[in-house]
């Protein structure tokens, strides 16, 4: 998930990017791998990327994984609010925007996909311990 917000950034990154100019190895790109919901999100580099990306320039690379399926055991989210799975009356978190329903929707597909190991790569499943 990109989030480039400076179109100027986007026009002068497009121009430098070519085959002499690389993303990878970048000290500021910094893009989060985040178990097991299958995303990426961006932390840096968001118009350097997206720019290599429109010109299929580049080669970007995940800084960090981030092993979330541990919340899985005491976290469900039921389509409105995160529940404590051990007291279901217990909201632990109300979402209050589109934004949040997304995350709780994507948070429990990301429970599917944790029951099916396969489905990631061995790089993945290496690095989480959950091969």
């Amino acid at each position: 998930m990109l989030n480039t917000w400076n179109e100027d950034r986007i026009v002068s990154n497009i121009k430098g990017i070519n085959s002499t100019n690389i993303l990878y190895p970048c000290n500021n790109i910094r893009n989060y791998y985040i178990y097991p919901l299958d995303i990426v999100i961006c932390g840096g580099g968001n118009h350097s990327q997206f720019s290599a990306k429109l010109k299929l320039e580049g080669e970007s690379h995940i800084s960090q994984i981030i092993d979330i399926s541990n919340l899985y055991s005491g976290l469900e989210f039921d389509g409105v609010n995160f529940i404590d799975i051990n007291n279901k009356n217990k909201i632990v978190k109300s979402c209050d925007n589109e934004g949040e329903i997304i995350i709780g929707t994507l948070f429990e597909i990301g429970r599917l996909l944790v029951k099916h190991k396969v489905y990631f790569d061995n790089k993945i499943k290496k690095a989480t311990k959950n091969d």
